[in-house]
């Protein structure tokens, strides 16, 4: 059972980070690799398979496939938010729709001014 969890968190993992691409273009490689040494030596199978002007079928795909997964990256703008409020809600309770905003002369909390005990005090 461990395996096998480790073996879909591998599959998992390996597909997030794009390595699937990298595998079948491998493969393609290798097939083109084999299928041109048949006709012709090894060197030129080698610069047949690399030039870029020979792709096969495999190496059509993982470039389409590439590509389409290659978005545009979107900034998404995020402002800054405040702990603290800076106006106060003050609600009249005679007129029940009036409600007034009344700025607050200090918005946040002061930080505490004592220092830390030294040396720190021991758990019991």
């Amino acid at each position: 059972m461990v395996r096998w969890v480790q073996a879909v968190a591998v599959v998992l993992l390996t597909i997030s980070l794009g390595l699937h691409w990298a595998v079948l273009q491998t493969a393609a490689w290798a097939g083109m690799l084999v299928t041109y040494s048949q006709d012709a030596s090894w060197q030129t199978a080698v610069n047949k398979t690399f030039d870029g002007q020979h792709p096969c079928q495999l190496c059509r795909l993982v470039k389409a496939g590439r590509s389409a997964e290659k978005t545009p990256e979107t900034q998404l703008k995020v402002s800054k938010i405040e702990a603290c409020s800076p106006v106060e809600l003050v609600i009249d309770v005679t007129s029940p729709e009036v409600a007034i905003l009344v700025p607050l002369e200090s918005p946040c909390p002061e930080g505490r001014s004592d220092s830390p005990l030294s040396p720190p005090p021991r758990g019991a």
